[in-house]
């Protein structure tokens, strides 16, 4: 018979400790466990973007000579730039992400998980930025609302309308003292704000994935991890407290990003305050969506890591040991291993209750059919199959098939 083999549950993932050196990063993998269909979303949010921006005029609405509510005076610069109010957030996402994949996991996932966690959260924040912008780019013609600060656009310096005229309309281009075309246009493109809605898109997309790395991830609460080691000590539950404080301080301070760009757009006279509470709804009705299929993806993704990590884990050992002539470690039987067995089983036992009268039968049919009255009335011989050969090939067919082919060709 071959040798034994003895095999243990490859679903036991905490038997090995994950490997995290850089050298040990699958990028085949990483490459592989990407969402690439949402370059199609993408794709499709950019052209909406450039259209709404560059070719989609607002819709024309009656000016009046004389409104309070867009007569502010406009502010020289913003405070927040767009690329600024843009980048920031991002800084923010990255930060985080370096945190969690690096840091709060590190010893509970392998480095291949890591990078592979850090490439797909960024990507789908980029994604569901690219989402949130169109969407708010394609409004904003559409409403044409007049900024704060429009009939300081409109009128320039030199302007003597006040509050006497009342009721009288003036016509956007005839009217308005500047030639500057693009200034009106971006005057009459007040709802929703953009910096609002851009930069609260990324700020709680950061939060959603920072607060599920640290209390759902993987089915594994790292917080809670440190809530049970908090019971064995007082200074230990101090310590638990300290970090729960620092880490709601930053969930805290990447949520002001956004709301003091939010406060700044009004400050500006960019803004009304509706204006930019439309920015934030926006914010968050597309964000949230995209956060969670991002999540849920991830989980998938790292679930699937697992399991070939676990089949090159089982492959390594089983050509380490077969080299030097031990026993394999491989996964338990299937049920139809099992029955083959059982079949080997009883065929063994069969072997063994066969009477002498068959036997000198059988005897007796391999010199030419003579034989006994006795051999005679035993009627025919036993036909003895054998047992299936190869067990030990047919042991590890729970491996994929490049491990298979590579163990049958060590056999051969």
């Amino acid at each position: 018979m071959g040798p034994v083999i003895e095999m243990h549950s490859s679903a036991s993932p905490s038997r090995r400790k994950p490997r995290r050196g850089c050298s040990s990063v699958n990028w085949r993998s990483v490459g592989k466990h990407q969402t690439y269909g949402a370059l199609v979303v993408l794709l499709v949010a950019a052209i909406v973007t450039g259209v709404s921006h560059f070719f989609k005029e607002p819709a024309v609405r009656p000016l009046p000579a004389y409104d309070p509510t867009i007569s502010l005076p406009s502010a020289p610069k913003d405070t927040v730039p767009m690329a600024e109010a843009a980048a920031l957030p991002f800084v923010a996402l990255i930060i985080t992400i370096v945190l969690v994949e690096f840091c709060v996991m590190r010893g509970k996932q392998s480095a291949t998980a890591s990078v592979q966690a850090a490439i797909h959260v960024f990507f789908m924040a980029v994604v569901g930025f690219g989402v949130v912008l169109a969407v708010t780019e394609a409004t904003k013609p559409i409403a044409s609302r007049f900024r704060p600060d429009f009939l300081a656009r409109c009128k320039g310096a030199d302007s003597q309308i006040g509050a006497a005229d009342v009721g009288k309309r003036l016509d956007i281009y005839k009217d308005c003292l500047t030639n500057n075309k693009a200034v009106i246009e971006d005057g009459r493109k007040s709802f929703p704000s953009g910096h609002s809605s851009n930069t609260l898109s990324t700020c709680w997309f950061c939060i959603l994935y920072f607060t599920h790395a640290l209390y759902f991830r993987g089915g594994y609460s790292y917080m809670g991890g440190l809530w049970r080691r908090g019971a064995r000590s007082f200074w230990w539950r101090a310590l638990l407290e300290l970090l729960q404080g620092l880490l709601m301080v930053w969930g805290f301070t990447v949520l002001c990003i956004a709301w003091w760009i939010g406060v700044s757009r009004y400050t500006d006279h960019r803004h009304n305050i509706d204006d930019i509470l439309g920015g934030f709804v926006a914010a968050l009705l597309w964000m949230t969506p995209v956060s969670l299929i991002t999540i849920g993806q991830l989980t998938f993704y790292h679930a699937k890591i697992a399991e070939e990590e676990e089949a090159e884990y089982a492959a390594a050992d089983y050509i380490a040991e077969e080299k030097q002539g031990l026993s394999v470690e491989l996964p338990e039987s299937t049920p139809l291993q099992q029955q083959q067995q059982q079949q080997q089983q009883q065929h063994d036992l069969e072997s063994q209750l066969v009477p002498p009268a068959a036997a000198s039968a059988s005897a007796g049919a391999a010199n030419g059919g003579y034989g006994s009255a006795a051999t005679a009335a035993a009627g025919p011989p036993r036909v003895v199959v054998p047992a299936p050969a190869a067990v030990v090939a047919a042991a590890p067919a729970e491996l994929d098939r490049p491990t298979l082919d590579s163990l049958q060709s060590m056999k051969k």
